[in-house]
């Protein structure tokens, strides 16, 4: 079906939505919920339907081609990498970027679909931030003998050609050192987890591993996962189950990945005392105030612009980085 007006219409009727909302999810516009975008994706792959980028992009005249398929929430993180993806690519006349983006990390069947997206445009690179699933593992391995596939998960379980992004062990190891004088104090720690990503059990365990060392007597007392919160209602949630099973049984919360906002709401909402230190991973955002006690940030920009960086030096050279690895520093601080 070609990407023309009649083609939205027919989507349009498949699903019961207007033709304006068909067209918004098919360019993922984030104004669309992630459901109502996996039924307009549903619908539009089974009528054969092309947009057209796809019929646009074709094969290069003499140029590389790279394709990313990465998520787009939470925007302030993955837009960033985006953009400096794109700020590469328009450094090298002789590669395009096309993106495919799908709502969350945990969206497995938005995820093969941008996926299968952008393996039709037979792209000499691949660029993926993959979900944890078996179905997602086994498509992505039958991918590779299609073409080669960069990674921004380091612990992805398939033969990808390298890795570009945090060294997530080190992260962890570097939160510990910078948090260890507060966690002398304030010992008793409540982790606060959200999705269990592979990644994010490597930085765990740096953390643990290292705090052993430089904050002995510190220990966890219990943890509490947010991955059924949705984000307009996690401080709300959170402040329950705080309230509920740990109230005044800790001194200092370990954010595991981002959320670190919802998290000072939460305890702002129980009017904890302000003495109680929050630490973690990937930005304070406002509000975060005097209870951030440690902050690591990765820098996403850099990871998407070296990224094509590494990427362009592989197609134009046949260059890989070193142990097929190539780590971008994080930055340490109190509040961003």
């Amino acid at each position: 079906m070609d990407d023309c007006k009649g083609g939205l219409e027919e989507i349009s009727r498949a699903t019961g939505l207007s033709r304006s909302t068909v067209s918004k999810a098919l360019n993922n516009c984030g104004s669309v919920s992630s459901d109502t975008k996996l039924s307009v994706l549903e619908a539009a792959k089974a009528l054969d339907y092309v947009p057209v980028q796809k019929k646009r992009v074709g094969r290069h005249d003499g140029r590389f081609l790279a394709a990313a398929v990465m998520p787009e929430t939470p925007a302030y993180f993955w837009a960033e990498a985006a953009r400096g993806m794109k700020k590469s690519a328009g450094e090298h006349p002789q590669l395009k970027l096309v993106s495919s983006l799908f709502s969350r990390l945990s969206e497995e069947d938005d995820f093969l679909y941008c996926l299968d997206y952008a393996l039709d445009l037979r792209p000499d690179v691949l660029i993926v931030t993959p979900p944890v699933s078996a179905n997602v593992q086994r498509r992505l391995s039958e991918a590779t003998e299609q073409t080669s596939v960069v990674c921004f998960n380091e612990t992805a379980n398939f033969d990808f050609l390298f890795y570009v992004g945090a060294d997530f062990y080190r992260d962890g190891v570097r939160l510990a050192r910078a948090a260890a004088e507060t966690l002398e104090k304030k010992p008793r720690i409540l982790r606060i987890s959200n999705l269990e990503l592979p990644m994010v059990g490597r930085r765990d365990e740096g953390f643990r591993r290292e705090l052993m060392n430089c904050a002995p007597h510190a220990r966890w007392i219990g943890t509490i996962s947010t991955g059924d919160f949705s984000d307009s209602v996690m401080p709300a949630r959170l402040a329950r189950e705080i309230h509920d099973r740990y109230m005044g049984a800790f001194d200092a919360v370990y954010v595991s990945q981002g959320y670190l906002p919802q998290v000072v709401s939460a305890l702002d909402k129980l009017r904890c005392d302000p003495d109680v230190a929050v630490l973690g991973y990937e930005r304070a955002g406002r509000g975060g105030g005097e209870r951030v006690a440690a902050l690591l940030e990765q820098d996403t920009f850099e990871q998407g612009y070296q990224c094509m960086e590494a990427v362009w030096r592989y197609l134009s050279e046949g260059e890989i980085p070193e142990g097929r690895k190539l780590y971008i520093h994080s930055r340490i601080g109190r509040d961003s």
